[in-house]
């Protein structure tokens, strides 16, 4: 068989041709895989981002529920001080409840009325009266006590408003449930029985001179 100058040039042009569709397929092929990676690749950040976004949301309303939750409860206990308990004065008496504080702090054996029956001693005294207005004559009475010991309620303590009346006191108190003095008042108890009740400057002073 004769071979001719155009054949080889024709083998050679075609084995070119072969090996360069083969290298850019290869290159297209290469490409091809390039993007699918980065693709999956943005997809998964993607998705981390929100699930990060998610998290960052719920923490938000978490934090969200607990400050409107702390808020209400300030708000109720305001208006538990101001209109229950009257903790809180309102009426622009400046300082009233530090004064109170002031005033209970230099008062000895200091109780509150509702553990008026509660005490260690078989008999003692329960002196009723308030903490910033003592009577001078009944409280220089009160100290020369010292038979028994003397407990003091203050009766203008909020904390005891439950158990303190102007005009319709208790003088057959028997309990804690029945207790309803005025100001001031001085009881003794024995064996958790009220044995003298006195109320009244004038029937105070009358006992204690006795």
């Amino acid at each position: 068989m004769k071979f001719t100058i155009g054949d080889f040039l024709f083998k050679i042009f075609t084995n070119i041709s072969f090996f360069y569709i083969i290298s850019h397929g290869g290159v297209f092929d290469m490409g091809r895989e390039q993007r699918r990676k980065e693709a999956k690749k943005v997809k998964n950040n993607n998705i981390a981002r929100d699930i990060n976004n998610n998290d960052m949301f719920k923490v938000s309303t978490i934090l969200k529920v607990v400050f409107a939750v702390i808020i209400i409860l300030l708000v109720l206990y305001y208006i538990l001080a101001v209109f229950v308990t009257k903790e809180i004065d309102v009426s622009g008496n400046k300082d009233s409840s530090s004064n109170e504080m002031d005033s209970s702090y230099s008062v000895s054996n200091k109780i509150l009325a509702t553990n008026t029956f509660r005490q260690v001693e078989q008999i003692y005294y329960v002196y009723y009266y308030d903490f910033d207005d003592e009577n001078e004559d009944i409280a220089s009475l009160v100290s020369n006590l010292d038979d028994y010991k003397v407990y003091r309620v203050d009766t203008g303590s909020s904390l005891n408003s439950n158990y303190v009346t102007d005009s319709d006191s208790n003088k057959e108190v028997s309990d804690i449930s029945n207790l309803k003095v005025i100001n001031p008042t001085i009881i003794k108890i024995d064996n958790d029985r009220v044995v003298e009740y006195h109320e009244g400057v004038d029937d105070i002073t009358s006992f204690l001179n006795k």
